[in-house]
């Protein structure tokens, strides 16, 4: 459970995502992850309080995520 709780954690401060309705309504397919000029991007789509949004994620969560199988 701790190493769950720490990529919960890395994922959600490296993407800007709210704990709670925007993490929950998570699902595998909701993120994708393209590329763009060479570079490999994280892209996740969350809903909230305030609604869709596209949210582009920063390096470290890459990294989180190839950990976790993705």
């Amino acid at each position: 459970m701790r190493h769950l709780l720490r990529d919960y954690i890395l994922i959600l401060a490296n993407t800007g995502m709210r704990h709670g309705t925007e993490a929950e309504n998570l699902f595998w397919e909701h993120i994708s992850l393209f590329e763009d000029k060479g570079l490999k991007y994280l892209e996740m789509s969350v809903r909230g309080k305030t609604g869709r949004r596209d949210i582009i994620c920063r390096t470290a969560t890459l990294a989180v995520t190839i950990h976790l199988n993705l």
